[in-house]
């Protein structure tokens, strides 16, 4: 009897290494998607069609052990590369993954699952600001990220910490995240060409606004979900500066969303985000909301309006632009919605249309659309079409 027992925890011991060192539980993903939209003659002659892209050609995978310890990697094959080129100090032109990783690199992370509660990360990953920002790619209601997305802070290098309380029918949760200057935000200049202007000097002296360590990024969000009636978000978030010129500020961004079912055909959303001192500059502000309505005619089949309206604030431009989206999605796979899906979309434009009403500065530093502009410099009706395959 003694033997056996010997023998059983001789192997015991011999088996314990190798369960430890099981690898973990791995899931892949991807999805590709192919949009078409229609084009007018702009200043230069070019348009008049139908012009063909991409939006997304994504890959990615999910592990997980069986200690709570959990990872993810995203990367996107259509994201654009670092510029090469310099601008008048000397600096690449790159705006949009300076102190990050490459833009390839969506998401990058590790983290550690405490309990069902408590999700401590670290890594490459989205900050918790923007309710339909941090809605997926491949789940959004319509086919482009419209007016928010330059407000909000993006992706951004750092520590993050998830938590909740509460039972299913009543959640309370958080977020908390701590990270590099939120140079991939539209709203945070990594280059801050008013700061070089004003603070030219020798090369090396210029207090760059976007420098790991001295300056970072700070993210908070509070939400509550009531079940499928009702979830409601509150955040803030903040990237500073370490520009010494006399106009450069901290940016800031906050804003609340709330979206709910109040039948199982029937979603509703809406959400307000402010942005302060954009590109650091102070008293340039924007704020853009939305109000979303969304029914299925039937289980392969949705209707979608959303209007937005925006509005810039700073120096001598004052300007308000709106978009109404009249969108028809299909799920050709309607058990599994979004791995086979069309949608189309009718974008019409208000507000201010023209160029000019931009003080001759291009639109699209204060408004981020996804509207053409003609060869007259009018913002004209767009009709959009996306294509996604999933896995």
């Amino acid at each position: 009897m003694r033997n056996r027992l010997l023998a059983a925890a001789i192997t015991g011991l011999a088996a314990t290494p190798v369960a430890a060192q099981e690898g973990p539980e791995v899931s892949w993903f991807g999805f590709a998607q192919i949009a078409a939209e229609t084009t007018d003659e702009d200043e230069t002659g070019d348009g008049g069609g139908v012009k063909f892209a991409a939006d997304r050609i994504r890959i990615g995978n999910t592990a997980r052990w069986g200690n709570g310890v959990h990872s993810k990697l995203q990367v996107d094959f259509n994201a654009s590369g670092i510029s090469t080129e310099e601008n008048d100090q000397g600096l690449l032109k790159s705006a949009s993954n300076t102190n990050q990783l490459p833009n390839i690199i969506k998401d990058a992370v590790v983290g550690y699952r405490v309990n069902d509660n408590l999700d401590i990360q670290a890594g490459m990953r989205k900050m918790p600001v923007g309710m339909d920002f941090n809605t997926s790619g491949k789940k959004l209601d319509i086919p482009k990220r419209s007016m928010e997305k330059d407000l909000v802070l993006e992706r951004s290098a750092g520590a993050f910490l998830f938590g909740q309380a509460g039972s299913a029918g009543s959640r309370l949760g958080y977020a908390l995240a701590v990270a590099n200057p939120a140079t991939r935000s539209g709203a945070v200049d990594p280059g801050a060409g008013e700061c070089f202007i004003a603070d030219a000097g020798a090369p090396g002296e210029v207090n760059e606004p976007g420098s790991p360590g001295e300056d970072n990024s700070y993210a908070g969000r509070l939400s509550y979900q009531a079940g499928q009636a009702l979830y409601a978000e509150g955040y803030y978030g903040t990237s500073t500066t370490s520009c010494t010129a006399g106009n450069a500020e901290d940016y800031q961004v906050y804003g609340v969303g709330l979206r709910g079912q109040p039948t199982s055909r029937l979603t509703l959303k809406a959400e307000w985000i402010q942005g302060a001192n954009v590109q650091h500059v102070d008293g340039r502000d924007r704020d853009v909301w939305y109000v979303h309505g969304g029914y299925m005619l039937n289980p392969g089949l949705e209707a979608v309006i959303r209007h937005y309206n925006s509005s810039y604030e700073g120096g001598s431009v004052d300007a308000d632009l709106g978009e109404t989206w009249f969108n028809a999605n299909f799920f050709l796979a309607p058990e599994a919605r979004h791995q086979a899906r069309i949608q189309l979309s009718l974008v019409l434009p208000r507000g201010d249309t023209e160029a000019s009403d931009y003080g001759g500065d291009a639109p699209d530093q204060f408004h981020r659309t996804a509207l053409n502009f003609d060869k007259d410099g009018d913002a004209e009706t767009t009709f959009l079409a996306q294509f996604q395959a999933a896995f």
